[in-house]
């Protein structure tokens, strides 16, 4: 199976908090910032991105993404017989 590259054309901003602990009963990870874990924005450039993170004064890191290598085409319908 080879993944498609629908929606990759998009840039994530995504809320990252600090104050992260693991729940003592059943060892989840949780915070007490529900912006962080609930809030995921997209754009369609970056600049878009950038700029409303200027904009409401929220610390970014700039993450590009790296160029993927090329599925290989392969033929899964070839017979198979013993020689």
């Amino acid at each position: 199976m080879q993944s498609g590259k629908g929606k990759t054309k998009s840039w994530l901003l995504e809320y990252i908090s600090s104050d992260r602990y693991i729940e003592p009963i059943m060892g989840w990870i949780g915070s007490s910032d529900m912006y962080a874990q609930e809030i995921k924005l997209y754009f369609d450039s970056k600049e878009e991105a950038v700029s409303y993170a200027e904009r409401n004064n929220i610390e970014y890191d700039l993450i590009e993404n790296q160029e993927q290598p090329k599925p290989a085409v392969r033929a899964y319908s070839t017979i198979y017989t013993k020689p």
